[in-house]
């Protein structure tokens, strides 16, 4: 009797269709980047705008696992003013056709259609905090919400949108604003400059500390209406961080005057 109790409930785990979803949706979950930095993010839009006094005045990028976007680099195009408007990414030509990678693992937060600039494009989030946009492409790979690995295939290469001919406009951005990606990538040689950068509230990218510094202890006197979260935003941290350093737990109540350790 018992054997066929056990193997009824072995079925009923694995024939139900309620449990195959479960688990396929389990599959699919998607990795993200700190929760503190995209709390109100505009989904809807290639560049959201937040507040610069939600940026973090600090905050670590770790970009060892890049990965080129096409395998051969030719820039046709950098960071800058052209034609008397900002262009916010780099060219890179390319075949029509030409298979594109993801420069970071993470997954694609949007795909769609823009008539006026980028044409077929794809926004892909970074666990690293980092989001990059291929624009101009002829077809996108993945949908929306598929997670995806350095230097997985996720677009073909196009001239779609505003495009004088065949090429890749590949955008690095942080909390919505731009960043010029030769601050980051040495496109001549295909690789990251280094492993970590800092980005900060004034749109810099900074060099990481050199690896023989000391950790510096820095604290936080807890004012009115500060919460754990809030904190966490303020010093580009997360909340398990602060809960660590801190012997809390993620619901504890702080007190004014209270003092909190953030590194």
């Amino acid at each position: 009797m018992l054997r066929i109790v056990i193997l009824l409930i072995f079925c009923l785990f694995v024939c139900s269709p309620i449990s195959a979803q479960a688990l396929a949706d389990g599959s699919r979950s998607k990795p993200k980047p700190p929760s503190s930095l995209y709390d109100g993010y505009r989904e809807d839009r290639v560049h959201a705008y937040i507040p610069v006094s939600d940026i973090p005045d600090r905050y670590p990028i770790h970009v060892s696992g890049f990965v080129m976007p096409l395998a051969d680099v030719l820039v046709t195009s950098v960071y800058g003013m052209r034609c008397k408007k900002m262009h916010r990414g780099i060219d890179l030509a390319l075949e029509v056709g030409d298979t594109i990678a993801s420069a970071f693992e993470g997954y694609v937060r949007k795909t769609g259609y823009d008539y006026g600039g980028y044409g077929r494009f794809m926004v892909v989030r970074h666990l690293n905090g980092l989001e990059t946009v291929y624009g101009h492409l002829q077809t996108c790979l993945l949908d929306e919400g598929t997670e995806v690995k350095s230097g997985q295939s996720i677009a073909l290469g196009g001239n779609t949108g505003r495009s004088t001919g065949p090429h890749l406009h590949f955008e690095i951005l942080f909390m919505g604003q731009a960043i010029d990606p030769r601050r980051i990538i040495d496109f001549a040689e295909k690789k990251v400059h280094q492993p970590t950068f800092y980005y900060t509230k004034n749109n810099r990218i900074v060099p990481n500390k050199r690896p023989d510094q000391k950790k510096e202890i820095l604290c936080h006197r807890v004012q009115k209406g500060d919460t754990l979260l809030s904190i966490a935003k303020k010093y580009a941290v997360t909340v398990d961080e602060l809960c660590r350093y801190n012997h809390l737990e993620r619901n504890s109540k702080l007190r004014k005057g209270q003092i909190i350790r953030y590194s």
